[in-house]
């Protein structure tokens, strides 16, 4: 049964990463080849990126207000009441994948996964 389940979970990661894949094609984005995980579009002028993680999603502009319609497509696309909102977190700090990203200073980005790390020690203890 186990092994039942865990296959079901994998197919459905499968199923939504095909899906998010194409819809951000059909969008103008780029997949990066050597990271799957990661796609770059040309708006404005500069680069915007989208990286993600089965269903974390980190969008990256300049300009806030390509983040914010990025945020609106993905609402429209995959908000439901019957599985949930898209949720957005704006700032200068951000949880990701186990890491906190700061980005307080100008032009430097500090990651910090202590947290994790002590938790885990924790946890295995």
């Amino acid at each position: 049964q186990m092994f039942k389940a865990l296959y079901g979970m994998m197919v459905t990661l499968i199923l939504y990463y095909k899906k998010f894949w194409q819809d951000i094609e059909s969008i103008g984005f780029i997949i990066n080849l050597y990271n799957i995980c990661v796609a770059n579009c040309m708006v404005k002028g500069s680069q915007q990126i989208v990286m993600w993680r089965v269903d974390d999603v980190k969008s990256s502009h300049k300009d806030p207000s390509v983040n914010k319609d990025f945020y609106h497509w993905c609402k429209k696309m995959y908000s439901n009441d019957d599985i949930g909102q898209v949720k957005v977190v704006t700032g200068k700090k951000h949880d990701y994948l186990a890491m906190i990203l700061d980005y307080s200073t100008k032009d430097k980005l500090r990651i910090d996964m202590q947290y994790y790390i002590d938790q885990m020690i924790t946890n295995f203890e």
